[in-house]
């Protein structure tokens, strides 16, 4: 007779590994494995810690990073914006560990040429986000980069910066 929590005790001692294997494939170039992978931690995350969890968004982050490596953009899109989603409900639009896909969201949509979306994700003219992107295309708290007119300098100097 087996107990009801063993699957997911089990589950859960599994995610660290199935992240650490994709994780290596990713840095190996073997995308098709890493994104195998990330899916499967993120299906057995959700079963875990739910749909809106911090090791979810975790996951969603690292996924998305894959589907951008394998030219699967409106993926990676709705990965890094649904990672940022949960960090903001759960931790708070300042916090410091929503930069990584925060930076991710906004490369990417920088890529793409999609300028005044990438105005909007920062927040625009209003002051609800916290987040802007600085001449080198990171993320940066708002504080970090003075006032807001030296902030939407920077971002505009970053929509000239050329493409490597």
């Amino acid at each position: 007779m087996t107990d009801g929590l063993q699957p997911r005790s089990a589950a859960r001692e599994s995610i660290p590994a199935l992240c650490r294997r994709a994780g290596e494939r990713l840095v190996q170039g073997q995308y098709t494995l890493a994104e195998a992978l990330y899916r499967m931690a993120l299906t057995l995350e959700e079963e875990v810690h739910g749909t809106d969890s911090i090791e979810v968004a975790l996951v969603c982050s690292n996924l998305g990073v894959v589907c951008k490596y394998i030219g699967n953009i409106d993926e990676a899109e709705r990965l890094y914006r649904r990672a940022l989603e949960i960090q903001e409900k759960l931790l708070g639009p300042e916090h410091p560990d929503l930069a990584p896909t925060f930076n991710n969201l906004a490369v990417l949509t920088r890529a793409q040429g999609h300028y005044e979306e990438l105005e909007a994700i920062q927040g625009g003219s209003g002051e609800e986000n916290h987040w802007w992107i600085d001449v080198d295309g990171d993320a940066v708290q708002r504080e970090h980069c003075g006032d807001k007119q030296g902030a939407l300098g920077e971002f505009e100097a970053a929509q000239r910066w050329p493409e490597h």
